[in-house]
């Protein structure tokens, strides 16, 4: 997926490599910015959704917020 060019630029170390890890950085800020979105939003549903049953069955049990 990443040109030849781009990951030269990478491996050659300090000339000219700040500039394409900038450019390799804000494509991947881009390209998963959606679907991590969906996956925080799924997972803090899904921990709503457990923690009544959670207290509701083991009220010895302590959940201790992160």
């Amino acid at each position: 997926m990443i040109p030849p060019a781009i990951r030269q630029g990478v491996k050659r170390g300090r000339k000219g490599s700040r500039r394409t890890d900038v450019k390799l950085s804000l494509q991947c800020q881009k390209e998963p910015a959606a679907p991590r979105h969906k996956i925080t939003k799924i997972l803090v549903q899904d921990s709503a959704d457990l923690v009544p049953s959670f207290t509701g069955r083991r009220s010895s049990v302590r959940l201790v917020p992160s």
